[in-house]
């Protein structure tokens, strides 16, 4: 199991959690997952849903300034020599600091 932060844009929390592959990383955005630009300094790989803007979501992310993520996102460390997931290094507070939620309104 990789540590991970869980982004659940929906319910505008943060929390730690538990990732054990691409289902689990599918799982929690609700979707098919791609790298979305991670831009701290702890090395991380956030994953978004692809297809996140496709699907209405009224819920939504920025990281450290981005542009908005319609879903949730899963924040792991940056892949190992192999190419193997690695336990997220930023702690919690820190994510907290990075991440501002929004609502869409309207259609």
């Amino acid at each position: 199991m990789t540590k991970a932060i869980f982004i659940d844009a929906q319910h505008n929390t943060i929390y730690a959690t538990e990732v054990s592959g691409l289902k689990d990383l599918q799982r929690l955005v609700q979707g098919l997952i791609e790298v979305a630009p991670a831009t701290d300094t702890s090395g991380s790989t956030l994953y978004v849903d692809e297809e996140g803007l496709l699907k209405n979501y009224n819920y939504a992310f920025s990281y450290n300034g981005s542009d908005p993520y319609y879903g949730n996102g899963v924040l792991i460390g940056a892949a190992d020599e192999h190419g193997n997931d690695t336990d997220v290094l930023a702690t919690i507070e820190e994510v907290k600091q990075r991440v501002r939620f929004y609502v869409r309104i309207g259609g």
